[in-house]
């Protein structure tokens, strides 16, 4: 299964690597697939926020430097997805304003088979975007929330 993780899931929720995806998705095979908004978005808590969301912003940004630019292993395979190019028909079709509906129209473009994908938000708006577009969505379990 590819997981597609929102932003909230990685500031306010326990590492990707330490959550039991085969239980919580009923998968064995997962990939976690971190987008380029995502990654946008973490580097701007991470520079702009205060206290524990600027803290938590710094590790996340960190490990996944780790993983994608040193190359160390991670517990889960893990994936970066580029965010693709919008032709003027897409805009027209699309609203990318939002970068939810930026993260989704990403996932949608790479050709990855959206039956293989799941998104996994604590956003209700992400959720239902995700939802309406065909994707399987799942909000993680309290059990991962930092405290």
């Amino acid at each position: 299964m590819n997981i597609v993780l929102d932003t909230n899931i990685l500031l306010h929720y326990k590492s990707f690597e330490e959550i039991s995806w085969e239980e919580e998705l009923g998968s064995k095979d997962n990939t976690v697939i971190l987008d380029a908004i995502v990654l946008e978005e973490i580097d701007k808590k991470k520079d702009q926020e205060k206290g524990k969301v600027q803290k938590r912003a710094k590790q996340v940004s960190s490990r996944i430097g780790e993983i994608l630019i040193d190359g160390k292993t991670s517990k889960v395979p893990v994936r970066y997805l580029e965010s693709v190019y919008a032709t003027e028909e897409d805009k027209e079709s699309y609203n990318l304003s939002s970068n939810d509906n930026r993260i989704l129209f990403d996932v949608l473009k790479s050709g990855i088979d959206a039956a293989e994908v799941v998104i996994v938000s604590n956003d209700n708006a992400m959720l239902i975007r995700a939802k309406k577009h065909g994707f399987s969505i799942h909000r993680l379990d309290d059990q991962y929330l930092l405290k």
